[in-house]
């Protein structure tokens, strides 16, 4: 059912997306120089898969736009400190990092890893976290798990905690009329997972990180704000019919472990 998702979307989208080509003619590759100029040299970026995902991409019948066209506002996050006394000037926060960024799913702040630290307010006022804002994981990742990861944050969310984000994190907001934060959140999980962000990264010591201005340059489909809205009412049915599921099979568990004690002990 999550797999189906991005399918859901994609196909709603009007976006097939074009078969993983690895043979060697495939993987080489020719650029003019003056593409290069001054700009990244990266094979990822350039290769015969990602030309073809983006080409995937422009050729749905709906309307595209960059992300940075979208965008009104963007800021970088901070780290804080571990603890501050001068509550005149710090405020303590539940700072959002990579690791609250759930695969399929949105933040999971309900756990006993979240970090508490002391931000400096006028630093807090520009973070302004808001309703409808998206966090961009920016720096982070792992061999098997690209960059690039997105969140939405939401009422429920804020209410919870006086929230702040961490300098590896990336916050931006979008222009409501052009399109909807949900959508833009959905979709831009699906590039994610379809590995077109992993062709916006690099790699150093380990560390994966988005190069920003490729990810501002990606274009994204803009169907009008009904078939938007459409496609969220929808995603978001799976997603409770996923979480209902989910609650089943646990219960389904539960009972089993139950059986099994009552064997154990007769």
């Amino acid at each position: 059912l999550l797999q189906s998702i991005d399918t859901y979307i994609l196909d709603q989208l009007g976006i097939t997306i074009p078969e993983q080509r690895n043979d060697i003619e495939d993987r080489m590759f020719y650029v003019e120089f003056d593409e290069l100029e001054t700009a990244r040299f990266d094979p990822s970026f350039y290769n015969v898969n990602t030309k073809n995902l983006k080409n995937a991409i422009l050729s749905s019948p709906f309307n595209k736009s960059t992300l940075k066209n979208l965008l009104i506002h963007s800021s970088a996050g901070d780290w804080g400190q571990e603890f501050n006394n001068d509550t005149h000037t710090y405020e303590e926060c539940l700072v959002i990092r990579a690791t609250e960024f759930k695969n399929n799913g949105n933040l999971d702040l309900d756990n006993n890893r979240v970090k508490f630290r002391y931000i400096n307010k006028d630093k807090l006022k520009k973070m302004d976290l808001q309703p409808f804002d998206l966090l961009i994981e920016k720096s982070g990742g792992s061999i098997d798990q690209p960059v690039g990861r997105v969140a939405l944050i939401t009422n429920e969310i804020l209410q919870r905690n006086t929230l702040a984000f961490s300098n590896f994190i990336q916050k931006i907001r979008v222009d409501g009329n052009l399109v909807l934060p949900e959508f833009l959140f959905y979709y831009l999980k699906v590039m994610h997972n379809v590995k077109l962000t992993e062709s916006m990264q690099s790699q150093t010591n380990g560390i994966r990180n988005l190069i920003m201005g490729s990810f501002y340059n990606q274009h994204v489909v803009l169907p009008s704000i009904d078939i938007q809205r459409n496609i969220v009412n929808h995603v978001n049915m799976m997603h409770s019919q996923i979480n209902a599921l989910k609650s089943e099979a646990q219960s389904i568990l539960d009972d089993a472990k139950a059986q099994i004690e009552k064997m154990i002990l007769a």
